[in-house]
């Protein structure tokens, strides 16, 4: 009897996945709007310097990229409008692109931003607190340099600065993300004083891609708006707005092509166990 029971419980489970796995494909299948949100980290002007970080993207390169977005009838839209869409509050065009920018580079002042205000792309960028200066040094090739407060206070309309947090851009002994060893207050430490000793931000990316339950529960009381990880696949309007999954553009043009011209990265499964579970399936067919 005690088996029969069992049995039952788990035919019950088995189930519940199916129904839960088949309404998720057909919420991502039917009709559902998919944004990629690009992240990218350092430009620099020659391959060599590329060759050293990988990282990096060169100016050339990134152009390129832009170009292409624009030929192929992109939109690049700000982080404000990405919300509001999510949030039902506003519509954006069927072809959307997200564009971010992770560690505050002075690169994206200097190299970047002059290929987005051409093609008249919009875009956001990630500072980490603790090596954000009052004023934004000259750019010297070669050399690593972040943007500084001056930049955030003048910033044009169609740049967006959020927070890649203060102290917690850093990696244990054994190289990983410390944001897994910290504490709910400590987390909460750090993000208020990016916030007094920064700006108020309302949009932030996880170091290292990582987040933990304690890091979400901090920035939703700290009333952000959004956070931005990893995935290496599409965001859809029902993804948690603090768990908004970003594809790296280092990518060979073909790779970055394939972003928009092939399903490769489409997101299918929303959040959660099942779509951590389908998601490993499927890419392990491909």
């Amino acid at each position: 009897m005690k088996k029969v029971l069992i049995y039952i419980i788990l035919m019950i489970l088995i189930i519940l996945i199916i129904i839960s796995t088949f309404k998720i494909w057909i919420n991502h299948n039917i009709n559902q709007k998919q944004v990629a949100v690009l992240v990218y980290h350092n430009i620099v002007l020659s391959q060599e310097e590329k060759e050293n970080d990988q990282d990096t993207l060169t100016k050339e390169d990134f152009e390129e990229q832009i170009k292409y977005l624009q030929e192929a009838g992109y939109t690049s839209i700000s982080l404000d409008d990405f919300y509001n869409w999510k949030e039902g509050i506003a519509d954006i065009p069927e072809k959307s692109v997200v564009i971010t920018f992770d560690d505050g580079y002075y690169s994206f002042k200097y190299l970047a931003q002059p290929i987005l205000q051409k093609y008249n792309y919009k875009a956001a960028c990630f500072l980490i607190g603790k090596v954000t200066i009052q004023n934004t040094p000259e750019y010297v090739e070669g050399q690593y340099g972040t943007i500084g407060l001056d930049e955030v206070k003048n910033k044009s309309e169609n740049i967006t600065y959020g927070s890649h947090t203060f102290y917690l851009h850093e990696q244990t002994s054994d190289g990983s993300p410390i944001v897994k060893t910290k504490s709910y207050e400590e987390i909460k430490s750090d993000t208020k004083k990016f916030g007094e000793e920064l700006f108020d931000a309302k949009y932030l990316a996880y170091p290292y891609y990582t987040y933990t339950k304690d890091f979400i529960k901090v920035l939703k009381e700290e009333n952000y708006k959004l956070a931005f990880a990893g995935e290496e696949e599409m965001a859809t309007k029902d993804v948690s707005n603090f768990k908004v999954p970003r594809i790296s553009a280092i990518k060979s043009m073909d790779e970055f092509k394939n972003i928009f011209e092939t399903d490769k990265y489409r997101n299918r499964y929303g959040n959660g166990l099942i779509r951590k579970i389908c998601l490993k399936i499927s890419r392990n067919f491909k």
